[in-house]
C-alpha cells in the first residue's frame, strides 16, 4: 500500500499515444523512505487501423529510476493472490545500487467480445563495484464476453476502458492469465515463479461485478532453492459508486 508523488504529460494522436512521467519512490505509513529515488517513465502506444471490429494495439515502454539514498533494492512477488503474504520468489537485500532501467513490450487484441494481452519487461540493476543483474517476466490474458457485453478500448491513454454491457440482465465473462516472473541472475537466487489463473466474472454493470477466480503458483525454485506450490479460490465484489 501506498502512493508517489510526481507529474504526467500526455499526448495523443489518432492512433497513438505518449505519456512521460517524473515520479519520486513509494511513501509508506510510518516507515516512510522519502529518499526511495527518483524515476522517469515514457510509455508510446499505437493501434493498427480497425478492420472490422478487430482493433491491434502494440506498445513498448522505458523508465529510469535512481536508487535510494541507501543503495539498496529489494525485489519479491507473492501468489497471484489477494489475501496472502507468501513470497515465494525475492533476491532479499541489493546492495550498492546505482540505478535502474525498466523497459517493456506489450501488445493487445480486441474483437467484439473478445480481448487478448500479453506484456514483457526486464529490469536491469546496476550497481557500484559489484555485478549488475537482470530480471524479467511476462503475461498472456485473455477475455471473452460469454452474453450481455464486450471491451472497450480508450484511444486517449492507450487502455482498455470498463466493458460496455448490454441489456438489463448483465454479461457473463470467462478470463484467464498465465504469468512468469524470473528472479535468478547469477550471482543471485531469487527463485522462478509461473501463475496460472481461470476465473468467471459476471458483470452488473460497466464497473460492478461478481469476481471468482481459481489461481495456482508454482516456484521452481523458491527463493531457497526449493520447490512450492500454492494454489486458491478467491471471491470477489467490485463495486463503484
Amino acid at each position: 500500500q501506498g502512493f508517489k508523488l510526481g507529474a504526467t504529460a500526455k499526448f495523443h494522436g489518432k492512433r497513438w499515444t505518449y505519456n512521460l512521467g517524473v515520479f519520486e519512490g513509494r511513501l509508506q505509513g510510518r516507515n516512510d523512505r522519502p529518499d526511495s529515488g527518483w524515476g522517469v517513465v515514457n510509455r508510446f502506444t499505437y493501434i493498427v487501423p480497425k478492420r472490422g471490429n478487430e482493433l491491434y494495439h502494440f506498445g513498448g515502454s522505458f523508465e529510469h529510476r535512481d536508487s535510494p539514498k541507501d543503495k539498496r533494492l529489494r525485489f519479491s512477488s507473492r501468489p497471484e493472490v489477494r489475501n496472502t503474504r507468501r513470497r515465494p520468489v525475492s533476491t532479499g537485500t541489493l546492495s550498492d545500487v546505482d540505478y535502474t532501467v525498466t523497459s517493456g513490450l506489450e501488445f493487445a487484441y480486441l474483437n467484439g467480445p473478445l480481448t487478448l494481452q500479453t506484456e514483457y519487461i526486464r529490469t536491469d540493476v546496476l550497481r557500484d563495484g559489484r555485478e549488475d543483474v537482470k530480471f524479467d517476466g511476462w503475461h498472456i490474458s485473455g477475455a471473452w464476453f460469454l452474453f450481455g457485453g464486450r471491451a472497450k478500448y480508450d484511444r486517449k491513454d492507450g487502455v482498455f476502458d470498463p466493458p460496455k454491457i448490454r441489456g438489463d440482465n448483465g454479461a457473463m465473462e470467462f478470463a484467464f492469465r498465465v504469468s512468469h516472473l524470473d528472479l535468478q541472475n547469477e550471482p543471485i537466487t531469487g527463485g522462478e515463479a509461473t501463475n496460472i489463473s481461470l476465473g468467471l466474472n459476471y458483470y452488473f454493470s460497466n464497473k460492478n461485478r461478481i469476481m471468482m477466480d481459481w489461481v495456482t503458483s508454482k516456484a521452481d525454485p523458491n527463493r531457497s532453492g526449493d520447490v512450492e506450490n500454492f494454489a486458491a479460490l478467491q471471491l470477489g465484489l467490485q463495486a463503484e459508486f
